[in-house]
């Protein structure tokens, strides 16, 4: 049985959400077993952090675990959650590990000989401003910290997940989050067609990158809610049929006896 898997953590905060669960809904009629992989608020920084000026708590996880499971309940997804892929062990060795590195060095330490900062940048200056850490400033070191451990204990998390699964393909978005360039980055490292979806405001226009081929994919499918479009694929519009043909052949997933609806 063929091994795809979405991760998509914060659902309706990402525009390319609703196409990813769109085509994995459309596959798990032709692949039974499609899993999307779960965020339970198991790490202490994410991008919500920022919606939330900054103060996010257990209701803003419960809030946004709902939203996964009902983007999973509509496309009739398997479920995983992350966190099961860290263990006791794992927590107290990435503390450890952080508490031995100095301020100084926040900056270009390495974790199982990934760069870590690299993960944690961008969500660093959405707090801070284009600057860079000032190792003099508490408040810097200790935001950092928070972002760099919930980076590595998702590293940690996330090559669990690869090794215990081995999935053939891996749908996520584009992002500049921790968590989802940490995962996006371990699948690299995979034997797994890792396919990234990313959005263009601009351009009004999705950008679908397969890891096994040099050219993307684009096309101006966008749905800002899937959950409200009808989970039956035999209900969707020959027009939308034909874009997730288009789309499944480029990503080499076409099914020769599929047929359209009429």
């Amino acid at each position: 049985m063929m091994k795809l898997v979405v991760f998509t953590p914060y659902a309706s905060l990402n525009c390319e959400t609703g196409v990813i669960h769109l085509i994995a809904n459309y596959v798990q009629d032709l692949y039974p077993g499609v899993t999307q992989i779960l965020c339970d608020g198991a790490f202490s920084f994410c991008n919500h952090d920022s919606e939330c000026a900054w103060k996010r708590d257990i209701f803003t996880c419960f809030r946004c675990k709902a939203e996964q499971l009902a983007l999973a309940k509509w496309g009739e997804l398997n479920t995983k959650s992350i966190s099961t892929y860290l263990m006791p062990k794992d927590i107290e060795e990435t503390k450890r590990w952080l508490s031995s590195i100095k301020d100084e060095e926040l900056k270009d330490c390495k974790f199982q000989e990934r760069p870590v900062y690299q993960y944690c940048e961008s969500l660093f200056q959405e707090r801070f401003g284009n600057i860079e850490p000032d190792v003099l400033n508490k408040n810097h070191v200790r935001v950092l910290r928070r972002i760099m451990l919930s980076a590595v204990r998702m590293q940690i998390a996330s090559l669990n997940f690869f090794r215990n699964n081995a999935p053939e393909y891996v749908f996520v978005p584009i992002s500049q989050d921790p968590l989802i360039k940490v995962f996006t980055e371990c699948a690299k490292a995979t034997r797994t067609n890792l396919v990234t979806f990313s959005w263009d405001m601009h351009t009004r226009m999705m950008t679908i990158q397969s890891k096994k081929s040099e050219k993307p994919f684009t096309c101006s499918l966008l749905l800002e809610d899937v959950t409200s479009t009808r989970p039956n694929p035999n209900t969707w519009s020959e027009e939308l049929i034909s874009v997730i043909a288009e789309i499944l052949e480029y990503l080499g997933l076409s099914d020769t006896q599929l047929t359209l609806p009429i």
